[in-house]
Order: structure tokens, then sequence, then C-alpha cells
């Protein structure tokens, strides 16, 4: 996999001009960067456009705040410390995905990484927040990433903003300096933001931040390109299979019982979930979690729900957890369970009835 775009590029200019050069050179393996920048605006050709925009821009660089076009669409958007970039490139041909989904799939890392410490997240808009889009991930209705994407006629170029440290008074302070110049008075609140650093102190540093989030999507990349046609095309027939094994203190039984029959319940009501058992060893203390479903679609659709919902009581309640995992869980499944590092199964043999 080729990798043009990465680390602290100081010129924002350069770094957006290898962006898009990845986006014209990228083959059939794709592309994928993890990088900072020095402290910036940055604007999509829409605004530029904007009679006030020349004007602007002179005041803004009084200031010291360069104002930067990019390739992507979307709104005014900082740069500096305490904010990442994740630039990923993959073939069109290669996976025939819409702009929506194409929107969805880049936020399963970050999400993953999320549901790994219990927290919940979704994706949708945060009224305050800058560059306000359907395609946030917001936790606690709060911004903690945006995402734009451009695509040309083989690849498509997916781009994300993740807020890693929490340091942000000045960076939107650029924002609303730049938007009322342009005669925008559309709020923007510092408390519409969250940063990465706020859910764990490991990850206070940027560069400690930069790290995980460079591990995480280049490994979903490779996962996506290894085998695109077997998830698109034949996952709709094939069921997903979960195995979690996990260890329950005393002291936290009675808790886990009771999510336990909250989730079965919830379980129950979906149509596509063909398996939801629940055993228990006989002193109580071990538990497995057999979990089955028709297609990638409703497995994705429980996983989702869990991970916003129920993942941060039941992770509190629970003292260590394995999971066995077919080989065609989705990307989005293999995102959210990532941190319990799956075994992952492969059917050779055998019949289901179902």
């Amino acid at each position: 996999m080729s990798t043009s775009l990465d680390g602290f590029i100081a010129d924002p200019r350069e770094a957006l001009r290898r962006e898009s050069r990845m986006l014209a050179c990228a083959g059939p393996e794709g592309a994928c960067g993890v990088w900072a920048t020095s402290r910036c605006v940055v604007v999509p050709r829409s605004v530029a456009r904007h009679p006030a925009y020349d004007a602007a821009r002179a005041a803004m660089a009084r200031r010291g705040l360069p104002v930067v076009l990019r390739g992507t669409g979307g709104g005014i958007v900082p740069q500096g410390p305490g904010i990442l970039n994740v630039s990923v490139v993959v073939p069109i041909a290669a996976r025939r995905q819409s702009v929506r989904s194409d929107f969805r799939w880049l936020c399963e890392p970050l999400r993953g990484w999320l549901a790994e410490r219990g927290i919940a997240s979704r994706l949708g808009r945060v009224p305050g927040s800058f560059c306000d889009g359907e395609y946030n991930v917001v936790v606690a209705d709060r911004k903690l990433a945006g995402t734009a994407q451009r695509r040309s006629r083989t690849h498509a170029l997916l781009h994300m903003v993740v807020l890693a440290e929490p340091k942000l008074g000045d960076a939107l302070d650029a924002v609303r300096t730049l938007r009322c110049h342009l005669g925008d008075a559309t709020p923007l609140f510092r408390e519409a933001h969250v940063a990465m650093a706020s859910f764990e102190s490991q990850c206070a540093g940027e560069e400690i931040a930069q790290a995980e989030l460079r591990r995480r999507f280049q490994r979903h990349l490779e996962h996506r390109l290894r085998a695109p046609f077997r998830e698109e095309r034949t996952m709709e027939n094939e069921t997903i299979h979960i195995h979690l094994i996990v260890d329950v203190p005393a002291e936290t039984a009675a808790g886990f019982e009771a999510l336990m029959n909250e989730l079965v319940a919830v379980a129950s009501k979906e149509e596509g979930t063909l398996v939801y058992e629940w055993y228990a060893t006989g002193d109580g203390r071990t538990w497995h979690i057999l979990e089955r479903y028709a297609d990638a679609e409703r497995g994705d659709a429980h996983v989702r729900g869990f991970a916003e919902n129920f993942a941060a009581r039941f992770f509190e309640l629970v003292s260590s957890c394995k999971a066995i995992v077919s080989n065609n869980a989705t990307p989005y499944i293999r995102g959210v369970l990532e941190g319990l590092a799956p075994t992952y199964i492969t059917q050779c043999a055998g019949l289901h009835r179902f």
C-alpha cells in the first residue's frame, strides 16, 4: 500500500498538493495518510467564489492566518495544533460504493476506537460546530470528527478531520473570524466539539493519537481492498457469526444479568438476528454469548445498536472479553471489535438449517 502523505507537514498548501497527487497517482492498492499541518484555515472552492473572499483572505493574512483552498467539499475547517487529518484513496471500480456508504466506511475505524472504550457514537449534524454535516462522528452530541470527499473517474479521496487535543479555542476563533469577514453570522460554539484526549489520557498527545489513527486506517484500507468483491457481492447470502467469551466478577453479576435481559429483548425484535444465546458456566463467572446474523446489513445493524447504546455498560461489568468471529464479518464489525483482538475463523465443513 502506498502512503505518500504522513506526519507533520509545515506548509498546508504543500500538504494539500500531496493529497491531490495521492488521488491522481493512486493505483489499485489505494493509499492512506495521517497528517497534521501548521495553523491556518482551509476552505472549499465554493467559499472562494464569495464576493468578499479576496478581502477576507487578505485580512486573515494580516493576522498571520493563511486561508488555503482544498479540493474536497464542505465548509470552513481549521488546521493546526491538536487537529489531525486522515486521507484515504480507494479505487471506485473495485468497490462499487456510493458516496454515502463511503462516508460510513471512513468513519468505522474511529467509531471502533470509541466502542472499545465503551463510548457510544453516532453519525450526524451538530449545531454550532464548524463545517457541520451529516457524516460527523458525534459523541454525546459533540463533534469529534468531520468528513469530506472528492471523486475522480477511478478513485475516491476520503478525508477526515479529527480533533485530537482539547485546546481548540484558537482554531475555532480562526473559523469564526473568517466567517465574520464573509458576513456569515452562523454561531460556532466550543462546547459543540470534543477531542480524542477527552476519552483517554494515553491519547492526550497528538503524536500518540496520530500513530493510533494511522494503524487503524491502514488496516481498514488493507482489509477493504483484500476482499472487496466477496464482501459486496456474496455477503448478502452469508450469515455472520460472533462468539464472545466474557468473565464477570461476582460484584457485577447482577448488573450483567440485567443487561443480558435488555439485550435479549432488543435482539428478539430484530428479524435478521438468527441466533442470540447467552450461556453461563456453573459458577456463573464465565459466559459464552453466541450470535448469528442473516447477512451483512443485519449484522451491522445489531452491532451498531450495541456499540451506540449498550457497550459502555457492558464493558464496565466484565473483567475480560474474547471474540471469535467468522471471517466474513464486515469492516464495520471488525472495526468495533478490533480492540478485542478477535480470532477470525473460516467454515470448512458442516451445515445449518436456517
